[in-house]
């Protein structure tokens, strides 16, 4: 749990360590949907009082989206701050109308590994992409899940559909909160510097004072250890949870959801239930599903019906 007289270090253990960090004393709680999500995020970025952080993969511009972009862009323009991270292939078509609502409010909009030109396709390392989805407003209350902004009834390759997509995300409240933040203030920093660091660092090098613009440059940027919600500002009502916040890059991370995964299972009694739209387990986390079903739990799969694309349903 960060406090406000943790030192950078401390801060940013949870990261440091390749395995779940646990906090007690949080609310979780599950939601379905978009129909679920949507209400839940417009109703905390409205009554934002300092800051908003969004990372998204896709933000479409219909009805759901553009409803989220507006509450967006009115945090803005009454002095929040607020920061937004869009991939660059997951939004580059969809997003233009969104950028461009955002943008003119005032709102800090970075692109993840932007595609706006071709030679762009050319650069290294654009197979990885931004899939994180989540919001965190003013430190006290986070979202995260596999939902994208946009309508649940809607899919970009399919068509409308009558049923809506079968996701989840979750609402935190609490000290794990506090890694959520740091994850999504990190990967707006890397885009924003990808995007603007080359105009950034000439227009420093030309001013009067460059040392002082890189001080105020490093002073938006910075990520700055805050001060979880107490437990008083929980619902005394709702039970305690001890939750960990994991995340998965190509470094330190690059196998902690799927050890968590492997443990949770390899500690199943009664049933396992996996809902994944793309699935490629690894010798060890099959091994792991394979000794389970062994020893009688129940072992269920639910896997993506629609193929959104042909290489990723062919691999699953």
């Amino acid at each position: 749990m960060t406090t406000a007289g943790t030192s950078g270090l401390a801060a940013w253990s949870w990261y440091l360590v390749p395995r779940p960090v646990y906090s007690g004393g949080n609310e979780i709680s599950l939601l379905r949907g978009g129909d679920a999500l949507f209400p839940a995020m417009l109703q905390a970025i409205r009554q934002a009082r300092h800051e908003v952080w969004l990372a998204s993969y896709i933000f479409h511009d219909d009805t759901a989206g553009t409803e989220m972009a507006q509450a967006l862009a009115a945090a803005a323009r009454r002095g929040v701050r607020v920061r937004v991270t869009l991939d660059g292939f997951g939004s580059n078509q969809t997003g233009q109308a969104i950028r461009q609502l955002l943008s003119s409010a005032g709102v800090a909009l970075a692109v993840f590994r932007p595609l706006d030109r071709w030679t762009q396709f050319l650069q290294p390392g654009q197979l990885r992409r931004l899939h994180m989805k989540m919001c965190v407003v003013d430190g006290d209350v986070g979202f995260v899940g596999g939902i994208n902004l946009m309508d649940d009834r809607y899919d970009l390759r399919h068509g409308r559909s009558e049923r809506p997509r079968l996701d989840y995300a979750v609402c935190a409240r609490g000290p794990v909160v506090d890694h959520m933040e740091q994850a999504v203030r990190a990967v707006w920093s890397r885009a924003w510097f990808g995007r603007d660091w080359r105009h950034e660092a000439l227009a420093m090098l030309r001013a009067p004072r460059p040392l002082s613009g890189l001080r105020a440059l490093w002073r938006q940027l910075r990520i700055t250890p805050r001060k979880s919600a107490t437990l008083e500002a929980l619902d005394p009502d709702a039970p305690s949870v001890h939750a960990a916040f994991v995340v998965r890059d190509n470094i330190r991370q690059r196998r902690t959801i799927e050890r968590a995964y492997t443990q949770a299972i390899r500690n199943a009694r009664q049933r396992i239930l996996l809902v994944t739209p793309y699935f490629y387990p690894g010798n060890e986390f099959r091994r792991a599903l394979h000794q389970a079903a062994r020893r009688g739990v129940q072992v269920r799969l639910l896997l993506q019906g629609k193929v959104d694309y042909l290489l990723a349903g062919m691999a699953a």
